[in-house]
């Protein structure tokens, strides 16, 4: 039957994505399909009225055998050879080049790029691989009919903000793949590119998925409304989702053959992914217990009962991630970690540090320097945590406030992201809620602490990602001019309550 296809993305990346109802069918017959079985559809075989079938459910029916085919001849490779001082031949190919990087996955070494590079061709790597199902486009189609301009423009608003956001925290779309009902779009965290905290990263990233579905739905409704508002009523909230996460060691390279293959990822950690997705609903985010394992320091998860998926012998213990816990929490957390071993010197140093710093009230500040998985997070986490209980005894140690902030590479083009956090613990704010309920507790607060600065409490919402209604003062002050008022306000509200009490 006829399908819809389309090109997806941005310069970053650009996916050929084939959806519509009958793509929705093939993956209902493998669905129904067992292993080693090729299930066909009543369209399908009526195509090919020689086959030998048998019935079985939702108008499909199993293949058992048909008449021989011969395959067409094997495509060649594009291009010829070119000669040394070819060089509009060298110029042109270096034009098809470059149109086809957004093609490749981003950042893929070139080792993979290599035709003849056998050790290039894959390898065995720790990746978290998140699967979106994200639906119902199918009923756009419907709506727009032969408009493939509009139809594109949909798809690209839940996609390209989609894509983003994967990238920001250093993954990859892999695919958009076919599923029974709407799509379900592939990413990978760890491959081919790796970083310490890829599961975190995916978690994350889920979040804000949900988040960029409410803003594409925004620009689907003003696409729609004008188009086919007059004879079908277009939903505000047109497009739903459900995300699914495991992380495990998995293949990862080149698939296929000369004349066609690409990189991907495949294993059981793979298929749980996608059914951990399956099992979700509209807006839930699903973990696999290594998934939960990696992140339960940073994510509150809901244990949920187990279940049972296809292709796993055994129920799976699944939960649900509800939210990112505030980087304050971490040394409170760490209380029930176990003692750190080997490093009571370099505590004694910061609390010492830290004494002469309240008692001479000029304030301080530790630097520690040190490889990738060295321990500073764990030894600034013991020093607190030591802080914390020597704090208002007879110590020497004046009572203080514990604040933890964290600089997360995937934040690195976000200049106000630690000052963010920060402000977050300050006002104790929970960034949810409406920006006017954000807005009456940040106001309390800078009365408060700096009252001579309140006319300014507006700009505050630069710092927090909030819109804040400007106030004609606001309103009339210069991209400059809010720059500095901003920071004057930080800086005042920060001394004002370290001279209430000491902060760390």
């Amino acid at each position: 039957g006829h399908v819809f296809a389309a090109e997806v993305g941005d310069s970053e990346h650009i996916e050929l994505v084939v959806t519509g109802r009958n793509i929705n069918r093939v993956a209902l017959a493998q669905e129904i399909a067992e292993p080693g079985e090729v299930v066909i559809s009543r369209q399908t075989h009526a195509l090919v009225p020689d086959a030998t079938v048998e019935p079985r459910q939702s108008n499909f029916s199993l293949l058992r055998s048909m008449p021989r085919v011969d395959p067409p001849p094997p495509f060649s490779r594009w291009g010829r050879g070119l000669g040394r001082s070819d060089i509009h031949e060298l110029m042109v190919l270096a034009g098809q080049i470059d149109a086809l990087r957004p093609y490749l996955p981003r950042n893929l070494p070139h080792r993979f790029l290599e035709p003849d590079d056998q050790q290039a061709a894959g390898e065995f790597r720790p990746v978290t691989v998140l699967f979106a199902h994200f639906y119902p486009f199918t009923s756009v189609l419907d709506m727009v009919g032969d408009d493939c301009e509009t139809a594109v423009a949909v798809l690209n608003a839940y996609y390209r903000r989609a894509q983003e956001v994967v990238h920001r925290y250093g993954g990859i779309v892999n695919k958009v793949d076919m599923y029974t009902y709407g799509d379900k779009l592939m990413a990978l965290f760890g491959a081919p590119v790796a970083n310490e905290d890829d599961p975190l990263r995916a978690v994350r990233a889920a979040f804000e998925l949900n988040e960029v579905v409410a803003e594409a739905n925004a620009e689907v409704f003003g696409l729609l409304h004008p188009k086919v508002g007059r004879l079908l009523q277009v939903d505000p909230q047109l497009f739903k989702q459900r995300i699914g996460i495991n992380t495990g060691v998995v293949f990862a390279g080149k698939v296929g053959s000369e004349q066609r293959h690409e990189y991907t990822v495949m294993g059981q950690h793979v298929n749980l992914a996608a059914r951990l997705m399956s099992t979700a609903e509209e807006r839930a985010l699903i973990v696999s217990p290594s998934t939960r394992r990696a992140v339960e320091r940073h994510i509150e998860v809901q244990a949920l009962a187990p279940v049972l998926l296809k292709g796993v012998t055994e129920p799976v213990p699944i939960g649900r991630a509800l939210r990112a816990y505030g980087v304050s929490q971490g040394p409170q957390r760490s209380l029930a970690r176990p003692e750190l071993v080997g490093r009571d010197a370099e505590v004694s140093q910061i609390i010492a540090q830290a004494r002469r710093a309240f008692n001479d009230q000029q304030g301080g500040v530790v630097a520690l320097a040190g490889e990738a998985g060295a321990g500073k997070t764990r030894l600034i986490e013991a020093a607190l945590q030591q802080m914390v209980l020597q704090s208002g005894v007879n110590e020497g140690l004046a009572a203080f406030f514990p604040y933890s902030v964290e600089a997360q590479s995937y934040d690195q083009n976000n200049a106000y992201a630690l000052v963010r956090e920060l402000l977050v613990q300050f006002f104790n704010l929970n960034l949810a809620q409406k920006p006017a309920q954000l807005f009456a507790l940040v106001e309390r607060r800078v009365r408060e602490l700096a009252p001579d600065l309140l006319r300014f409490a507006p700009l505050l919402g630069d710092l927090l990602g909030a819109a804040f209604e400007d106030t004609p003062l606001t309103a009339a002050l210069t991209p400059q001019q809010r720059y500095e008022r901003t920071l004057d306000l930080f800086e005042a509200m920060l001394l004002a309550e370290a001279r209430a009490h000491p902060i760390a």
